[in-house]
């Protein structure tokens, strides 16, 4: 039986093949906001693993994005 993937479960993967490359912003969870945020200490996570971050709490809390 095969597992039909969520629209966010595709996001994840789409980022997750992204990892790496520089030139890479979200659209939205941009760049800029995670540089505030490191810059605030309220994250100490890599741009990548913060984007997935945001995305998974916004799914948890019935955002859709």
């Amino acid at each position: 039986m095969s597992v039909r993937k969520t629209k966010f479960d595709k996001r994840l993967e789409a980022i997750e093949k992204r990892r790496g490359d520089w030139d890479f912003n979200d659209e939205n969870f941009p760049r800029c906001d995670w540089y505030a945020e490191v810059g605030n200490n309220d994250t100490q996570l890599g741009y990548f693993d913060w984007v997935i971050h945001k995305y998974e709490a916004a799914d948890e809390s019935g955002i859709k994005l």
